[in-house]
């Protein structure tokens, strides 16, 4: 190796004296922030961090524990009956910080409380690079570590995660602004792929498209090495994408499959933010809250998690204030930011939402209201340049009384819109959760603390700008900005929604049922799938608890589920289980429990305690009912009849039971494929005599033998999807969607070993891109390395807190 490439390596891995700063400076430049916003998230949580209960409300319990918890893998047979696991995002395969913690005690609640750490003090480094000024970066860190859209969404962990890498982005594009060097480049690449790979998709491509344009901006404002800077960012960016390829590639290929591929425009715009519901940027309390909150039950016109983009006063008002009194290109750049992102929470009501649906990658997801994620990152980047708006003299008093004008306003808007929607509001309540709603300021106490933090803000904000040099009067603003955004947070779905974490462990009253379940290798099935109680096994708890099902809960559900099955995204069903339903019985689905009291699912179980020829009541668990298939297939069985038909036509076979020729169609005797298939019917022989053992099952692979005096054909009851490949005596076999979803086989007679491993090529293909990225990133680095013609202490990573 040369010694001009050994000198670039170690510049790259041995900095010169960073800063030339002593320990002490830098414990207080990097470790001190950082400890502050531990601390200060442990005090907030410390309602559950200081007992047995999991920071998991929601979503998180049903869907982020148990794939925190269940050991790593690329298939999953405990759901749908088959799951490529690796590829939903949402399971964070891939996710480096999550091994970070899964295997500690107390694993869970550490990595949700690194969420949000991570997030305030990557906020706080961005607006330190951006300002440089200590105070407003502290208060850009809290602004959007406490931001009502970070809070609400507790209950989605992979949204947590991934909001996390959004103003580390913008931090390091800030960064190669002021000079090209390898460890800032490497840290922007390293954000792109964790939070790709973080596992939200949507928050990771809003926040891509927003750093392109922040970067897009940087390059307006420099004057020489514009074409440098772009090209740097963008192979950042492509690295970046070309790292998290191991999770991209098999995500794509999943999402084929499923329901997602296009959103049409009306599902694209749906929950978006009704134009009354501005009014909880003002009165977050103002709808209710979760169960168990002082303010009462939730009855706005969405779920309080989508509806929630609290940002508090103070950063408000310093928004303002930098506005009225900074002209540079990047604080306007940050308010074109709010308005925009704003603007597009409200869906179809605005205009901009028909052209963003165009934009592409941007079509493919709902829920416009989280863009509350570029509102939460603008205002508290703002908010940083109204504190050095104040800390350098630069705004007079005419601006400072604009920014509490705007404030006020706000507030008074809000309470006149109250007024004018009352009955609405009071016909809300009264049809969600039988309340009543109160317009009046001393009756309604979700007014009154509003109304109480924005005189306290008002009062910090004027002694803050009064006394700019006093360190008291900014500890009292950040005080006042803790306590604005904590009486938000404090009374979130956290704290009132918190599973114990023995609900880890499967009850004793289901250890039975999973048992019979396991032992037969068959499967159960929930009626009301997440909405189900405890007892109702709800996916995705019963892989958490190891209970094969045939349904589960995930955004990426195969569309042959949902036409098939009539599964919803949320694991329940939304059809009844008619006398001629073939998919139970193909399935494996050895139990269907459902509730035992009056729900919205009376249909269904009605039909369960009718149908006594299918279904028949074998157990009561609690307040669940279960009923045992009295028509389960195995996991595998042979038939000795394949038809091929069109892909209607076997789902409308499978729908009614009857098959083509009008008799009963029976998966016993009689398979349906919907490709040429080889298989010749035999003449009828000896079928009883057909045997069929499993030898080995996991949730990669599974080898069976067969034993049969002709050629059958295998049917296995586990989904088919690209990567499965089958053996028979160690010899290739063609494996043939059969019954719509399942997997089949033809087999030739006497004894035979026929052995399934799932073993996907978009993994192979994403592994081998992933290290060539990494290789390339590192060569690229060295290169980067020798053409900088800055000092690597010049201004280090040090100076971004």
């Amino acid at each position: 190796m040369s010694n001009r490439t050994l000198l670039a390596l170690r510049r790259f891995t041995e900095p010169r004296a960073v800063n030339n700063r002593s320990k002490p400076e830098v414990w207080q430049s990097i470790f001190m922030p950082v400890a502050g916003y531990i601390l200060l998230y442990v005090l907030l949580f410390r309602p559950v961090l200081f007992s047995t209960n999991l920071l998991a409300p929601g979503d998180a319990w049903l869907q982020s524990v148990p794939a925190f918890h269940c050991p790593p893998t690329l298939w999953s047979q405990m759901l749908f009956g088959g799951f490529p696991v690796f590829a939903d995002p949402q399971v964070q395969t891939w996710y480096p910080l999550q091994y970070l913690f899964k295997f500690m005690p107390g694993g869970w609640n550490c990595y949700v409380l690194a969420a949000f750490a991570l997030s305030a003090s990557f906020a706080h480094g961005c607006v330190y690079s951006i300002t440089r000024s200590t105070t407003g970066a502290i208060v850009g860190g809290i602004t959007y570590g406490m931001s009502g859209f970070l809070i609400s969404n507790l209950c989605h962990t992979p949204m947590i995660h991934a909001a996390m890498f959004a103003p580390l982005l913008i931090w390091s594009i800030t960064e190669l602004k002021k000079s090209s060097r390898p460890i800032w480049f490497t840290i922007l690449c390293a954000a792109v792929a964790c939070g790709l790979l973080a596992g939200h998709p949507q928050t990771s491509v809003y926040s891509l498209y927003l750093s392109a344009a922040y970067a897009c901006l940087c390059a307006f404002e420099l004057t020489s090495r514009r074409a440098q800077f772009l090209s740097t960012c963008s192979t950042a960016f492509i690295f970046g994408c070309g790292i998290a390829s191991i999770q991209l590639l098999p995500s794509l290929e999943l999402s084929l499959f499923g329901e997602r591929t296009k959103l049409p425009y009306h599902v694209f715009v749906s929950f978006s933010l009704p134009p009354i519901s501005t009014v909880s940027l003002v009165f977050p309390h103002l709808f209710g809250g979760p169960a168990g909150s002082p303010f009462g039950s939730y009855f706005g016109p969405l779920n309080l998690q989508t509806t929630s983009g609290y940002f508090g006063f103070v950063p408000f008002m310093l928004a303002v204030l930098a506005l009225a009194s900074q002209r540079q290109a990047r604080v306007w750049f940050w308010a074109v930011v709010t308005v925009i992102a704003l603007a597009l929470t409200f869906g179809d009501a605005c205009p901009l939402s028909r052209l963003a649906y165009l934009v592409p990658g941007y079509g493919h997801f709902r829920c416009p209201t989280r863009h509350f994620l570029e509102v939460s990152l603008a205002i508290s980047i703002l908010a940083g340049f109204g504190v050095v708006a104040i800390q350098r003299h630069q705004a007079t008093l005419a601006q400072v009384m604009t920014a509490l004008g705007a404030g006020f306003l706000a507030a008074m808007t809000a309470l006149v819109a109250l007024f004018c929607n009352a009955h609405f509001l009071q016909a809300q309540a009264s049809q969600h959760v039988g309340g009543k709603f109160d317009p009046i300021l001393w009756n309604n106490p979700a007014i009154d603390l509003a109304l109480i933090i924005l005189l306290l803000s008002a009062c910090s904000f004027l002694l803050a700008w009064r006394f700019a040099n006093s360190k008291t009067t900014m500890a009292l603003l950040i005080t006042i900005l803790i306590l604005d955004l904590g009486s938000f947070a404090a009374f979130s779905a956290w704290r009132y929604d918190h599973p114990d974490s023995t609900q880890l462990q499967l009850p004793a009253s289901l250890r039975d049922l999973r048992n019979e379940v396991i032992d037969s290798s068959q499967r159960m099935l929930s009626v009301r799938g997440i909405a189900g109680s405890t007892e109702e096994l709800p996916p995705n708890t019963s892989r958490l608890w190891g209970v094969p099902s045939a349904g589960g809960y995930t955004p990426l559900v195969f569309l042959r589920h949902i036409r098939l099955m009539s599964i919803a995204a949320g694991g329940w069903l939304f059809k009844p289980l008619g006398s001629n339903s073939i998919w139970p019985d193909l399935m494996s689905v050895r139990f269907v429990i459902a509730p035992n009291q009056a729900s919205s699912f009376d249909f269904i179980i009605d039909h369960l305690k009718s149908d006594h020829r299918h279904f028949n009541l074998a157990h009561r668990i609690g307040d669940a009912l279960v009923f045992e298939n009295m028509r389960a297939m195995p996991r595998a069985w042979l038939v000795h009849k394949v038809q091929s038909l069109g892909t209607t036509e076997v789902l409308h076979i499978l729908q009614s039971g009857i098959a083509s020729d009008g008799s009963f169609f029976d998966p016993h005797k009689q398979a349906l494929v919907e490709e040429p298939c080889p298989f010749q019917q035999n003449t009828p022989g000896n079928e009883a005599s057909d045997r069929i053992e499993i030898v080995r099952t996991n949730d990669n692979e599974q080898q069976l033998i067969t034993n049969s005096t002709s050629t059958a054909f295998l049917v296995r009851s586990d989904i088919d999807y690209p990567g499965w490949h089958a053996t028979i005596d160690g010899k290739p076999a063609a494996i043939y969607q059969t019954d719509y979803l399942l997997q089949g086989v033809v087999v030739p007679p006497g004894r035979r070993l026929v052995s399934f491993s799932f073993r996907p090529t978009s993994l192979l293909l994403g592994t081998i891109l992933s290290v060539c990225s990494i290789i390339a990133l590192g060569l690229f680095c060295i290169i980067l390395s020798r053409r900088s013609t800055t000092r690597f202490g010049s201004v280090g990573l040090i100076q971004g807190f």
